[in-house]
């Protein structure tokens, strides 16, 4: 599988937040120190025991002596709602050729990966597992890009997951899933009109089914908001419904197979925030 220079910088980026927010989490619980014992003189007489003294309610001193310090927050989730946006960018499992650049190099379009957003309503049922809608868009272009031609495909998803809950500490977790989802609204477009010769060609796919599976890191921030950074592996394959060139309707068994039915399997990369209501 190959990935474009911004996949490989969306992954350093992904593994430097993750370890800044696990140190976060892991100095937030070495704040508490140990009391220091106080050594006496051998030989000194005891203190005399303090005599009880009573104070009226509400005074300074009672106030202290009820004091507590204040309990540090823990990442549960169990009967919450969850909304959460997040961006994703990756690389498909197969690509389509469309013809090479002046160095020789292939010039390829995928039906997987590219940049995308999603918007997650998710709901926790118990302790270890949660459940998750997602509603979003993703499109892939030409790579490498060329500056005469245009290329890309573009399709919308909604995806339902379910996932296990694995706490490391009370403000992370990992969570690992699966699910189906249905990817509509699927157009290929390859405009190749500023080369001699070249056309314009949009190719439309019908709705698809597909699965996917997912892993997932999540850590506490502050107030039930929470970062998560994860990957997801997925397929499913588009199938032409209509296919134009220069405007003009042709039929869609003229098509190369790799393109009449196209491989839009891929694997992405994803970040986001989520809030806990």
């Amino acid at each position: 599988m190959r990935y474009s220079g911004d996949s490989k910088r969306a992954f350093y980026i992904i593994l430097a937040l993750a370890a800044l927010i696990t140190c976060f989490g892991a100095s937030a619980y070495s704040q508490e120190a140990d009391p220091q014992a106080v050594s006496q003189p051998t030989g000194t007489p005891p203190p005399a025991v303090p005599q009880m003294i009573s104070q009226p309610t509400g005074t300074p001193q009672a106030a202290a002596a009820e004091g507590t310090p204040e309990a540090p927050e823990v990442l549960s989730t169990t009967g919450k709602m969850k909304l959460e946006i997040s961006a994703m960018i990756g690389g498909g499992s197969k690509s389509i050729d469309l013809g090479t650049t002046t160095s020789g190099d292939a010039v390829k379009v995928s039906g997987g990966g590219g940049a995308g957003l999603a918007i997650t309503a998710g709901y926790g049922l118990s302790e270890h597992l949660e459940f998750d809608l997602s509603l979003g868009g993703q499109a892939s272009t030409e790579q490498p890009a060329v500056d005469n031609a245009d290329a890309s495909f573009t399709r919308g998803f909604l995806r339902a997951t379910l996932k296990y809950l694995v706490p490391v500490r009370d403000r992370i977790r990992f969570k690992f899933g699966g699910g189906v989802g249905t990817y509509g609204g699927g157009e290929l477009d390859v405009d190749t009109t500023r080369v001699a010769g070249g056309s314009r060609n949009i190719v439309k796919y019908d709705s698809a089914g597909g699965v996917h599976l997912v892993g997932e890191f999540e850590a506490l921030i502050r107030n039930e908001f929470t970062f998560v950074a994860g990957l997801r592996l997925y397929s499913v394959t588009y199938k032409a419904s209509s296919y134009e060139r220069n405007g003009v309707a042709q039929p869609v068994s003229v098509l190369p197979d790799d393109v009449r039915n196209l491989d839009g399997g891929g694997a992405d990369l994803f970040i986001g925030l989520a809030k806990y209501f």
